[in-house]
């Protein structure tokens, strides 16, 4: 599973809902801003069905899910 999205302003604190499926998922987090060209920046778990993370003001970012490996 892949998520894209653009965060202009705002909280820095971000919260994305996953259904059911991605609870069990490993979740890469890529960031682009203006000194970052897609860099992962984290490795996240969903707790309690969100993933939470932090971004600057100005940021494109992509969530890639992997299953976790044991």
């Amino acid at each position: 599973m892949t998520v894209v999205g653009v965060k202009l302003g705002g909280s820095n604190h971000v919260q994305l809902i996953v259904p059911d499926g991605g609870t069990g998922l490993r979740w890469s987090l890529y960031e682009t801003t203006r000194e970052l060209n897609c860099v992962r920046t984290e490795m996240l778990s969903a707790k309690s069905g969100l993933v939470e993370f932090g971004l600057p003001d100005e940021a494109v970012f992509t969530l890639v899910g992997e299953p976790a490996h044991p």
